[in-house]
């Protein structure tokens, strides 16, 4: 059998089978027939058919060879031995990505899949989140969701790392993350900050976190936090310094780098230095005053858990910037809100924007009536009585023209109550509107 080539460049195949010539049809069935069988093996010098990989800056040359009936037979095995083991191995770390993405207030599973021709020291596989049944390939989520299971991948990485050594050679492994709030809107970045200082403390490693968010802080541990801050000589950068933020102020130097405005955190500054993991928040001094003289006094009145502490925020003004309330949320294991009545109609809608619910997460103190839409509503008609007939004349300020001398008056009032009302010794029927705003705040921390 050959080929012969004319000038034209026309190619035929000529064949002869014992002396006799075969018709091209003919010829070139027998040539598929030679091509197709395994008996016979042909080396090109002038075309090289062999695979060549390229890896890294140098080509490797791979061998490909064939084996006997029973090596392919074993290999096949070994093959089948592997791939159970790549299952088995890739669903436990399904199993521990699960556990990891299911502290996020989004619920997300995942799906891990082999990929397949792929030449690796490592094992690729290829990462799917089901959401709602639906699953959908990890490239096409969101940056920040993408952001935030990678981030969790890699703490999962650094938990092997610390399991595979053996115990002599065991140290708390590093893991160093850099700005984990790319992608994430505020509240989300307080919750992923929550998430990470868990598990670190649950999973026994470090992780440091390099932040641009006063959201991503750590807040149990304020002492674990740094602020780094660039000194500049003639609008040069020069030297790095380390800022002191000790203290009960230590989140004023932050929210000053981070171009955050100061007061909006000096409402909150009580509830930074609060350690417990369940609180009530109240709108101020006074309100807390009367929930502790309550407790105090009256404890058959006062129904809301010993554990539960009462933290003042500042007015209904902090509530409306549900970025730095959800931050605070997040601090704590469980937070109850309240609020003046007459402000509910501002502070419901935020609240209920960031997922909180009413009765279930937040109530207004007060009655619906004139003068009444707060907590000195719940007080008994007798005390309300002697302050009115006593103050007349802050009454009267409360009518005024002058901004500043209605708000002073209403103020004072506000002192006049507390004073009288600590004076007294009240029935439990005096005390009837404060236990039913106890016992609705005490069924909210019962599990």
């Amino acid at each position: 059998m050959r080929n012969k080539y004319q000038l034209d460049g026309e190619i035929n195949l000529e064949c002869e089978v014992n002396s006799q010539r075969l018709k091209y049809q003919a010829a070139n069935e027998v040539l598929k027939k030679f091509r197709s069988s395994q008996n016979l093996i042909v080396h090109n010098s002038t075309a090289n058919n062999r695979n060549i990989f390229f890896v890294g800056e140098s080509y490797t040359e791979v061998l490909e060879t064939n084996f006997s009936s029973d090596d392919r037979k074993k290999i096949s095995e070994a093959q089948t031995r592997l791939q159970n083991s790549v299952k088995r191995a890739a669903k436990q770390h399904k199993e521990d990505l699960d556990k990891l993405l299911g502290r996020l207030s989004d619920k997300y599973q995942v799906e891990l899949s082999s990929v397949s021709g792929v030449r690796s020291a490592k094992f690729p596989l290829e990462v799917k989140l089901t959401d709602k049944r639906v699953d959908i390939s990890l490239k096409d989520w969101g940056a920040g969701t993408q952001n935030r299971t990678r981030i969790l991948m890699s703490v999962l990485e650094t938990i092997r790392l610390r399991d595979s050594a053996n115990s002599e050679n065991r140290t708390t492994p590093v893991f160093i993350v850099e700005e984990p709030e790319s992608f994430l809107h505020p509240s989300a970045q307080a919750e992923f900050g929550q998430v990470l200082n868990a598990l670190a403390d649950e999973l026994k490693i470090q992780i440091v976190a390099t932040t641009h968010s006063p959201y991503m802080l750590n807040q149990s541990q304020p002492a674990a936090n740094f602020l780094l801050e660039r000194k500049s000589v003639r609008g040069s950068p020069k030297n790095t310094v380390l800022r002191d933020t000790s203290g009960d102020e230590w989140m004023a130097p932050f929210a000053e780098n981070l171009g955050i405005v100061p007061n909006e955190f000096t409402n909150w500054k009580k509830l930074f230095g609060t350690h417990t993991s369940s609180v009530v928040l109240v709108e101020g001094d006074i309100d807390k005053e009367y929930f502790d003289h309550i407790k105090g006094n009256y404890s058959s009145i006062y129904s809301i858990p010993g554990d539960v502490e009462i933290v003042p925020y500042g007015g209904k003004d902090a509530l409306k910037n549900t970025s730095i309330l959800q931050f605070m949320i997040n601090k704590f294991g469980r937070v109850y809100i309240t609020f003046d009545l007459d402000a509910e109609a501002e502070v419901k809608r935020a609240l209920e924007r960031i997922g909180l619910l009413p009765i279930v997460d937040f109530c207004a103190i007060g009655k619906d009536a004139p003068g009444s839409e707060c907590i000195e509503g719940l007080l008994p008609t007798q005390i309300k009585q002697k302050v009115y007939s006593e103050k007349y004349d802050l009454v009267t300020a409360l009518s005024s023209q002058d901004t500043s001398a209605r708000k002073s008056a209403k103020n004072r009032l506000k002192a006049e109550f507390l004073e009288v009302f600590k004076s007294q010794t009240l029935s439990t029927r005096d005390l009837v509107d404060f236990k039913k705003l106890f016992d609705q705040i005490s069924a909210a921390f019962i599990k």
